[in-house]
């Protein structure tokens, strides 16, 4: 998997994975981080729901999923489901209300919430896939 920048068939597969996971649970927000501290770009499924058992049901569903489109551009592992309250979840609600226009948008080097990041892809929802 490609541990540099994040590429467009990440960026595609990613939505792929949002259209399918929003049909089991509601989905607020949806993005990739990769953390300063980390080598990987982690896709980020926020719900209102996404909390206690239901964070467990939801990585099973992202596994049933993911299992169904292969693809070598991200799998299960990568894949964080947060809720709502969540410091990096208030961050990227925040800029989909500010900022809906800019809608899909991409952040550098900085913080997003609570943490420092070297680079966040915020999709704009619904998400539509490339044809």
């Amino acid at each position: 998997m490609d541990q540099g920048p994040l590429v467009k068939e990440q960026i595609d597969a990613g939505a792929r994975f949002v259209q399918e996971f929003a049909k089991y649970t509601p989905v607020q927000a949806a993005f990739w981080l990769k953390a300063t501290y980390d080598n990987t770009w982690f896709l980020y499924v926020v719900g209102d729901e996404l909390k206690g058992a239901k964070v467990w049901e939801a990585h099973y569903q992202a596994a049933l999923i993911t299992s169904a489109m292969p693809t070598p551009w991200f799998g299960p592992i990568q894949i964080k489901v947060i809720a709502t309250d969540h410091p990096i979840a208030k961050a990227v609600l925040e800029i989909q209300e500010k900022y809906p226009q800019i809608l899909p948008f991409r952040l550098g080097d900085g913080r997003l919430g609570d943490e420092t990041i070297e680079g966040a892809y915020i999709y704009r929802l619904p998400i539509t896939v490339p044809g």
